[in-house]
């Protein structure tokens, strides 16, 4: 029908159609008693050139080569040549109530699962797991749960999957000793052999350096008390200078 109703608009449009004719098409759709009509319309389909991709309405047994009608190659009964190839007059079809989509049929009707089965995510789920007695099923843990909680003795608490003791560490080393931040701490300060504990450097400090006589610690040197002097009697040391200059250039 829509083969029929396609070259019918594009004869009106070329004026194809008689004028007697075209003014009889509304009678005769409506009636659907001419048969003039009705057979030239039969006789009629919409050719396409595969090259140029232009259609035209030929008769049956002619296709559009681009130009003009011409013969078409023999195919098959219940087929027709079109396009460079052989289509047949029947649209493709499904068994049953399918639906053709292209390479496949589909039907209207969903999936369904066996009796006592509900479909969910794409799969036929069969109730819920079961577990023994005084168990239950955790979907997080896809396991059997305990329903009552891990127990452990009076004097222990149960923390992270472990049991733990409720009385705090104890240190026996020798002298009396504390536990603190995970360490048994003695009471007893540090000793050392020579000089005294220094609790800031966590260090054994020893008695203050000491210089030669006649001179004193200054930073970490020995500095001697007397001022440097000068070999010759007739020079004397420059601090400025640094050095030793004679005193008869002096100024």
């Amino acid at each position: 029908m829509m083969r029929q109703l396609n070259c019918l608009i594009f004869l009106s449009i070329l004026n194809f159609i008689p004028s007697g004719v075209q003014a009889k098409t509304s009678v005769a759709l409506q009636q659907q008693n001419d048969f003039s009509l009705k057979s030239l319309l039969q006789s009629l389909h919409t050719s396409r050139d595969p090259i140029s991709g232009e259609t035209k309405c030929c008769p049956i047994g002619y296709h559009f080569d681009g130009k003009d009608c011409v013969i078409s190659p023999d195919c098959d009964s219940g087929c027709y040549f079109d396009s460079g190839k052989c289509h047949a007059r029947e649209e493709p079809r499904c068994p049953g109530d399918g639906i053709p989509n292209g390479m496949n049929c589909f039907t209207t009707k969903g999936p369904e699962c066996p009796t006592h089965a509900e479909l969910k995510d794409k799969t036929c789920v069969v109730g819920q797991p079961q577990c023994g007695d005084g168990f239950e099923y955790d979907h997080s843990l896809r396991s059997c749960v305990s329903i009552e909680s891990p127990q452990c003795g009076d004097s222990y608490d149960f923390s992270k999957g472990r049991c733990i003791t409720k009385k705090r560490p104890e240190c026996r080393g020798r002298g009396a000793t504390r536990f603190e931040n995970g360490h048994c701490i003695g009471t007893s300060p540090p000793v050392c052999d020579k000089g005294s504990y220094n609790d800031k450097l966590s260090l054994c400090q020893a008695d203050a350096p000491r210089c030669p006589g006649g001179s004193s610690i200054q930073g970490n040197v020995c500095i001697s008390k007397n001022g440097p002097s000068c070999a010759r009697a007739d020079d004397e040391y420059d601090p400025d200078m640094k050095k030793c200059t004679s005193k008869s250039h002096r100024l």
